[in-house]
């Protein structure tokens, strides 16, 4: 609680001394010199400051003039003290009281400031007191409660005066100056302990209220470094540690010992549930393989052991089509099944086959095993047969239009294309061609395996000695021992040469025959190199080439 002090009286001045309650004192001294400053701390006499200056006008107190006679600021004219607390004391302040009076051109109002970091910053008492004018023996006390503040630095007042009637000779005397509080012991960290009972008032850990701890330090500042007041100087005991003999930074709770340091081959956790294993510790990831490798109680927990194949849903193939079946799941090894048997070496993530049946796949984590996997279906269908024939040849200039003929089957579908285009309606395994172009036809089984032809390039091209309307003919078809071939359509004096090939291709005949007037037929020995079978027979005339099939029946 605050408190109110009474100005000492001038007639104490000569055998002043500073009251428990006062910290700093001036008494009507008119060189500033101040009356006493209490206990273990220093006081500095009064000084004008910011461009005050001395009047001696009254002979007594400390008089000055030249105030401002504009508003208050910190940096006006004022006269100023300090008092410091010596090391280990601090200033613990209540209130500060000035006696003044001025005459009628002095300062009307009065206000203080302080600052406890040398200057750097100031505090302003916030009230203004009013002091009429008054002869040289006549004051007016004025008392400022500021909120109480302790500080362990150096304390600066300055009084401070202002609005004066005139700047010039604004004159004022200060006969009294009291500070009230006490010097008291320190408590620099704030631990409710001062500095003569705290052995390190610099750390709040450290005061006679801590506990002694087994730190090398007097935490309790009695004097003795001793972790348990047992009379030992941090002996063995201070604190737990447990063996780790693997060396895993995990100790093991049942082997332990008492140290105040860290013993050569101990730690401070207790955690480890194998002190023999260096991989078995809390922070060890836990693996298939009956063991509790991370210490939680749990064996081969979190372990995913999931697994399917991918594609999934029956697969269906067209020979000679396959599949890469994968294993779906993170494992260390697998065994791929057929029909529920293992196949042997099949231990990879992934499996080729084009063979119908059920597959599954196993796998391993450590001595952990997934189980097999669902079953996945492979199914394996025929694909059409998917060739083009052309028994008039390629040339529109020989046969118009050209009959190209896909491989039939009465179950397959057809779709033609010409240059890439699909030919609307041609959906039938022959197709009479008319334009020139590449050829080819699609061709699907009733299973839906889709198979394309090779492609078939016809042309138009009608070379000297071959006429737009040329033909072969052959007959009889079966034949037996003679085969005659007419050529029709050639222009006079041509030459055709003929070639009769086997079903392999193999080539059995040949001759050349001359066309005459374009027209000529000619009768082929059918030897006994030429057995029953299908045969064909091609005339090329200046380049052109013209085709007809024929049955050998012996």
């Amino acid at each position: 609680m605050k408190k109110s002090y009474l100005l000492l009286t001038f007639a104490l001045a000569s055998v002043f001394s500073v009251s428990k309650a006062q910290v700093y004192a001036y008494l009507d001294d008119p060189t500033g010199a101040y009356a006493g400053v209490a206990t273990n701390a220093t006081g500095t006499n009064l000084s004008r400051e910011n461009g005050l200056l001395a009047d001696p006008a009254c002979g007594v107190g400390y008089s000055s003039n030249k105030h401002t006679t504009s508003g208050y600021t910190n940096g006006r004219p004022s006269v100023q003290f300090s008092v410091t607390p010596d090391a280990g004391y601090q200033l613990d302040v209540t209130s500060i009281s000035v006696d003044i009076r001025r005459n009628p051109k002095g300062p009307e109002f009065w206000r203080i400031a302080y600052s406890t970091d040398g200057g750097a910053s100031w505090t302003n008492s916030g009230t203004d007191f009013s002091v009429a004018s008054s002869g040289c023996f006549t004051n007016t006390n004025l008392t400022w409660d500021v909120a109480d503040f302790s500080t362990t630095s150096t304390l600066t007042v300055r009084i401070i005066g202002h609005t004066a009637f005139s700047s010039l000779n604004g004159i004022s005397t200060l006969k009294n100056i009291d500070v009230a509080g006490t010097v008291s012991f320190a408590d620099a960290d704030g631990d409710g302990y001062a500095s003569n009972v705290d052995c390190n008032d610099a750390d709040a850990a450290i005061n006679p209220g801590a506990t002694e701890i087994c730190d090398g330090i007097d935490n309790n500042c009695d004097g003795s470094i001793d972790d348990n007041c047992d009379g030992n100087i941090d002996e063995a005991g201070g604190a737990t540690w447990y063996a780790d003999a693997d060396g895993d930074t995990y100790g093991d709770a049942a082997s332990t010992t008492v140290s105040c340091d860290t013993p050569a081959g101990y730690v401070a956790d207790n955690t480890d549930c194998n002190d023999g294993n260096d991989a078995i510790n809390p922070a060890a990831t836990e693996v298939c393989d009956g063991v509790d490798n991370n210490c939680d109680g749990n064996i081969d927990e979190g372990i995913d052991l999931s697994i399917s194949i991918t594609p999934s849903g029956i697969i269906e193939l067209c020979k000679p089509d396959d599949v890469t079946l994968s294993a779906v799941g993170t494992f260390d090894s697998y065994q791929w099944y057929k029909n529920g048997t293992p196949l042997t070496g099949e231990i990879g993530a992934t499996y080729t086959t084009n063979k119908p049946a059920y597959y599954q796949v196993e796998g391993f984590i450590g001595a952990c095993s997934s189980g097999l996997s669902e079953v996945q279906a492979v199914a394996v269908y025929e694909s059409p047969n998917a060739n083009i024939t052309y028994p008039d040849g390629l040339n529109l200039c020989v046969v118009s239009p050209l009959l190209l003929k896909a491989s039939y089957d009465a179950t397959y579908t057809y779709v033609w294309y010409l240059d890439g285009i699909e030919i609307g309606g041609a959906t039938v395994a022959n197709y009479e061609a008319t334009a020139t172009g590449d050829y080819y036809c699609v061709i699907t089984s009733i299973d839906g395996c889709v198979r394309t032809t090779a492609t078939v390039t016809v042309i138009n091209e009608c070379r000297e000695g071959v006429a737009a309307n040329a033909a072969i003919a052959v007959y009889p078809n079966p034949a037996n021992d003679v085969l005659a071939i007419n050529l029709t359509g050639m222009e006079s004096d041509a030459t055709a040469n003929v070639s009769i090939t086997d079903i392999t291709g193999k080539v059995v005949y040949t001759t050349a025959i001359a066309t005459g007037n374009g027209s000529v037929v000619a009768n082929v020995s059918l030897d006994n190199n030429i057995v029953s079978g299908l045969y064909f027979v091609t005339a090329e005339v200046n380049g052109i080439s013209m085709n007809q099939q024929f049955v050998v029946i012996k």
